[in-house]
């Protein structure tokens, strides 16, 4: 089965979440101090730019002919910079198609959603967080923890019939509608939510701090409203 684009495509959000592994990656070319990502909408630089009185560099992240975001680089050595200067974009595509070849290891190729392995690593890091909060209660600021900080919520999603709609209307409909439907899903998530597709024929949402479980029943019943404006008429 081939990626879907909306899957495999890299985002601005991608760049922020990844930004670790970007650094890491193009730190094997050309050292800094420290770094910014920014998203300019007007006079973006086509290619990197050198300031050497700064020692800053501005390097453009270009994907398939779209701008991303600039990194700007703080604290490069001036010399080197500018022996790497020509060889810096091939250099960001490499560092971006690594960065799309993760995440198409972490994302769905039908419904752009994250996969199982993500939704359990996600579950596993809250799990941990709250583990660490029981342990040392003064941990941050020396109060005690608000209640949400010690929950994680979980919502299950199934398409009941989905196994009835693939013997009915057939693989490509059901991958369409499903399709359909997580794109509704995520419409109006906030973004600390994580969004997976479970098993064939379900979805998830992970929510790292609620209240309560009335908080899960709310977003539930948005999700469902959303994604029942994804159906589509059988063929």
């Amino acid at each position: 089965m081939n990626i879907a684009p909306s899957a495999c495509d890299l985002t601005r959000r991608d760049l922020m979440d990844m930004d670790a592994l970007l650094m890491q990656e193009l730190g094997k070319f050309i050292q800094c101090s420290h770094h910014a990502l920014y998203f300019p909408t007007t006079h973006a630089p086509r290619q990197p730019e050198l300031l050497p009185r700064e020692r800053r560099l501005l390097l453009p992240l270009y994907r398939q002919g779209s701008l991303l975001g600039v990194l700007m680089l703080h604290g490069v050595k001036v010399r080197d910079a500018r022996i790497l200067l020509p060889q810096l974009p091939a250099i960001a595509d490499l560092c971006l198609e690594l960065l799309a070849r993760v995440k198409a290891t972490r994302v769905d190729a039908v419904t752009g959603l994250a996969t199982e392995n993500v939704l359990y690593g996600s579950m596993e890091d809250e799990a941990a967080r709250v583990r660490e909060i029981f342990a040392d209660p003064s941990r941050g600021d020396g109060q005690s923890s608000p209640l949400h900080r010690l929950c994680m919520g979980l919502v299950l999603l199934h398409f009941s019939n989905g196994r009835e709609i693939v013997g009915r209307m057939g693989f490509r409909f059901a991958d369409e509608l499903m399709r359909r439907a997580a794109e509704a899903l995520q419409e109006e998530l906030p973004s600390d939510v994580v969004a997976a597709r479970v098993g064939r024929f379900g979805m998830a949402l992970l929510l790292p701090s609620v209240s309560g479980r009335s908080a899960c029943q709310k977003m539930a019943e948005a999700a469902l409203a959303r994604m029942a404006g994804a159906a589509m008429p059988a063929p």
